[in-house]
């Protein structure tokens, strides 16, 4: 009887799958959500941003339950005739100098309580009074953004010899290649997105595109450093749905 071992034979078919599993490390979630729009029609885009008054500041000191002033971080969102919220208390503002509230405490028969510094004071409403004149106006002046539109770039070089040749898993190495340079820009295009800086060289040639990080100059929560936590991010998040957020 003869023996023979699989390793003495010869031209034995080789088991190949004939698909290749591109594994990509390149994670693009924000452009996944955002998704493309139309194509640029000009290096700079620019836009008009408007809204409307704050409605809230935090009291910026402590105030006895007698005291008719009270001091905010912001004066800005109140004016003479708001009625104002702080804990269940109601009060009636009768004049603003800056910062400082001029008040009258446990407005409609609410009960008045000692304000702590950091407390909410949120505007409820304005007093409205029977025969009364019109209020004097007042209007928040919109501000003009903009941004650059910056270049992302790669190249692709295939030989004649290197594109013709049969390969497992690809049927055209240049359109496979130029995939993966794809997905190589977009990653590029997410980080811009999120950690861009505006610049734009004095001839013009070089753009830089300002990203989220730098564009958002407000209702940002500093952590000085510190490890993110749960509480920072919970807070967070009830802070965004008291401002109306997740709200349909």
């Amino acid at each position: 009887m003869s023996k023979i071992l699989t390793g003495e034979l010869v031209g034995v078919r080789e088991s190949v799958a004939d698909e290749l599993l591109y594994l990509s490390p390149h994670q693009i979630p924000l452009l996944t959500l955002l998704g493309f729009s139309a194509p640029i029609s000009n290096i700079k885009h620019e836009w008009v941003e408007d809204a409307p008054y704050a409605d809230e500041s935090k009291a910026a000191s402590s105030a006895t339950v007698d005291a008719t002033t009270v001091s905010v971080e912001d004066g800005t969102p109140f004016r003479a005739g708001h009625v104002v919220k702080a804990g269940e208390e109601l009060m009636k503002v009768t004049a603003v100098d800056s910062n400082d509230l001029t008040v009258e405490r446990g407005y409609a028969d609410t009960t008045a309580a000692a304000i702590e510094s950091g407390d909410v004071v949120e505007v409820q409403f304005v007093e409205g009074v029977e025969g009364a004149d019109a209020r004097s106006a007042r209007y928040k002046k919109r501000n003009r953004k903009d941004n650059i539109m910056q270049i992302f770039d790669e190249t692709i070089s295939i030989s004649g010899t290197a594109q013709a040749v049969s390969q497992y898993g690809i049927d055209d190495l240049y359109e496979y290649e130029r995939q993966k340079k794809q997905e190589e820009l977009a990653l590029q295009l997410e980080k811009a997105l999120i950690n861009g800086i505006k610049y734009e060289s004095t001839d013009g040639d070089v753009r830089q595109m300002a990203g989220i990080r730098s564009m958002i100059q407000t209702n940002v929560t500093d952590a000085s450093s510190n490890a993110l936590t749960d509480t920072m991010l919970n807070d967070l998040m009830q802070d965004q749905y008291e401002q109306g957020a997740f709200k349909s």
